[in-house]
């Protein structure tokens, strides 16, 4: 996913997901994304420069001293992607993805 007009609270993206994942990955690659966009447009997370660091909720991050999986944002999208994709399949009941039953 990448912000396409401004770094801070942008409104306009680009998600780009793998053509060889199977639908089920592809959805939940999706969801996470779209995590990450809600991020950004809400403020959440700001990368202004590429000088500067990269801000969660107002707080600089230091990407190079935290691993991938525990950073802020990444936890957070996480966090939603799962059951972003199950209430994608509550809205609609007629999209075959073969999945595990719901927890």
């Amino acid at each position: 996913m990448e912000w396409i007009d401004a770094p801070v609270k942008p409104i306009e993206f680009r998600i780009t997901l793998n053509s060889k994942f199977k639908k089920r990955q592809t959805l939940i690659s999706l969801a996470h994304e779209m995590a990450h966009v809600k991020q950004y447009a809400k403020g959440e997370l700001t990368d202004e420069t590429t000088r500067s660091p990269v801000k969660w909720n107002r707080v600089p991050v230091p990407e190079d001293k935290i691993d991938y999986w525990d950073l802020p944002y990444e936890i957070d999208a996480r966090g939603r992607e799962e059951g972003l994709y199950y209430r994608f399949l509550e809205a609609y009941p007629n999209v075959r993805v073969h999945s595990p039953p719901k927890p």
